[in-house]
C-alpha cells in the first residue's frame, strides 16, 4: 500500500449518475512546493484531480492521444498601488 490513513467511506457520483460508497484516506501531497493534507479516495480507474486542488493553477492540456499535461502555480497578483 501507500501508507495512507483510512478515514471511512463517502458516497461519490459516477459519470453515469450512479452513486456508490468508496473508501476515503488521508494523504499528504506535494503541491506547488508545499506539503498539503488531502482526503483521497481509491479508484479502479486513472487518477483524478479535483478542481479545488487546481484552484490557483494554470492547467494546459494537449488534447491529443499521449499529449502533454502541465500544471503551474499562478503567482498571486500584487495589490494595486494606492495613489498619493
Amino acid at each position: 500500500g501507500f501508507g495512507l490513513l483510512y478515514q471511512g467511506q463517502r458516497p461519490v457520483v459516477l459519470a453515469d449518475g450512479r452513486e456508490r460508497m468508496v473508501p476515503i484516506y488521508l494523504a499528504f501531497i506535494s503541491w506547488h512546493n508545499r506539503t498539503l493534507p488531502r482526503l483521497v479516495h481509491r479508484s479502479d480507474s486513472s487518477p483524478l484531480i479535483g478542481m479545488g486542488l487546481l484552484s490557483g493553477s494554470l492547467l494546459t492540456i494537449a488534447a491529443i492521444e499521449g499529449g502533454a499535461v502541465s500544471i503551474e502555480e499562478i503567482p498571486p497578483t500584487p495589490p494595486a498601488p494606492v495613489p498619493p
